[in-house]
């Protein structure tokens, strides 16, 4: 499969030790890769790292999950430098390009040449799936850390049952939690009782928070607010998975004994190598999928 992809030119840039892994992979595999923004790790050679031209020239450019920020920023935990894209996304660009991202701040979409493809890698579904399994199991890793008491008999709340919370909430129970989600649809509640998972809606939440031992949220919005912080017992564990803004109320907290313990980005943190094996699984089929784009089979980019 690989070979229909080994006359491309490729950067990785930015991310974390996942990105890493990719890289190992394709090199590996023959591809031709270079990167960007990881130079702290030993597998890249200053060979290996992107210069001008290269950019100019690539076919294929990989961005983080958490993507280009407003800007044209790009944030790498391998780096010290700067990583700024916005020069190498503009209009003037002659050649195609397939963009690999996980979202990009709408300043920068909105300049971005025609000739660019943007596939944006965190919704594909299976790639959600995959990252889900490995947040679940780095969030019940952080919890037994940094707690004094079995997840066994404990009151697990999940808030939230997208892919991460349905994957976190299984996982909780099969350690022996009890554990309820939170949801807001019925649709919802009908998923987690196929699931033999408690449920309830976010309005009867206030009456359960101050017995949760964990509480973990999945929603990438607030859906507890400063009046249902003063039900939260200071002994509770409260885990954030979302991006920001996250589901707490921080600002609200920022004068009680409760903390909140973000951990973004726990695919690349506890499982770097799977989280890399998966990202060369998913990003290769859809190169493989979009060449007709790059090989000049349609007129124009597109922004999925």
């Amino acid at each position: 499969m690989l070979e229909k992809i080994k006359d491309l030119r490729v950067i990785i840039c930015g991310g974390d030790w996942r990105e890493v892994e990719l890289f190992r992979i394709w090199e590996e595999k023959g591809l031709q890769v270079k990167t960007a923004g990881l130079e702290r790790s030993e597998v890249i050679t200053s060979k290996k790292i992107a210069e001008l031209s290269d950019w100019y020239n690539a076919d294929v450019i990989v961005m983080p999950i958490w993507g280009i920020e407003e800007g044209g920023n790009v944030k790498s935990k391998l780096t010290s430098l700067p990583l700024n894209v916005v020069n190498y996304l503009q209009s003037s660009r002659k050649k195609r390009l397939l963009l690999l991202s996980g979202s990009i701040h709408e300043s920068v979409l909105s300049n971005i040449s025609d000739r660019i493809r943007f596939i944006k890698t965190s919704e594909e579904e299976e790639l959600t799936l995959l990252n889900s399994i490995l947040t679940a199991e780095g969030a019940i890793l952080h919890a037994m850390n940094t707690s004094n008491i079995s997840i066994n008999q404990s009151f697990c709340l999940v808030l939230g049952m997208g892919r991460c919370g349905t994957t976190l909430a299984l996982r909780l129970k099969g350690l022996g939690a009890k554990v309820t989600v939170v949801v807001r649809r019925e649709e919802s509640q009908a998923l987690a009782a196929n699931y033999n998972l408690d449920s309830m809606k976010f309005e009867e939440l206030d009456n359960y928070l101050t017995f949760a031992d964990f509480i973990f949220n999945t929603v990438p919005e607030v859906v507890l607010y400063g009046n249902s912080l003063n039900y939260l017992n200071k002994d509770t564990k409260i885990i954030e998975l979302a991006s920001k803004p996250g589901g707490i109320d921080l600002e609200e907290l920022k004068n009680s004994e409760i903390e909140v313990q973000a951990l973004p980005g726990l695919p690349g943190k506890v499982a770097p190598k799977t989280a890399g094996e998966n990202l060369h699984k998913v990003y290769t089929k859809l190169i493989i999928h979009h060449l007709d784009f790059l090989k000049g089979g349609d007129n124009d980019g597109d922004r999925k």
